[in-house]
């Protein structure tokens, strides 16, 4: 799996985290964002390491379910970019203004 594969899987658990189990959302946080091995994850919840791989590919698929129904993370990518083309014609109180937009959407 490469870098940008980690990133869009970690980007998806940040939006959607919730509608997993705690468990599995766990799992993915240390596998993605924390970069733990299959085997210091097994070793932390007490399960073997096929254990922690199932766990994982099982709340990945479902993120990607998700997103593939839902389309949050594209949809916010494309607010993010409009605003960022309105941000270059508008006077600078404008643009601060959708600057804080900017920061709420990056806080979602």
């Amino acid at each position: 799996m490469n870098k940008l594969d980690k990133l869009e899987i970690s980007l998806l658990n940040d939006y959607y985290s919730s509608l997993l189990t705690d468990y599995q959302a766990g799992l993915i946080r240390l596998y993605y964002d924390d970069d733990l091995s299959l085997s210091e994850i097994a070793e932390l919840n007490n399960i073997t390491r096929q254990a922690a791989l199932d766990v994982i590919n099982r709340g990945t698929s479902k993120l990607k379910e998700f997103e593939s129904k839902l389309n949050l993370v594209k949809k916010t990518q494309v607010l993010k970019n409009e605003i960022i083309k309105l941000k270059t014609s508008c006077d600078i109180d404008t643009s601060n203004k959708l600057e804080n937009i900017l920061e709420i959407l990056e806080e979602l």
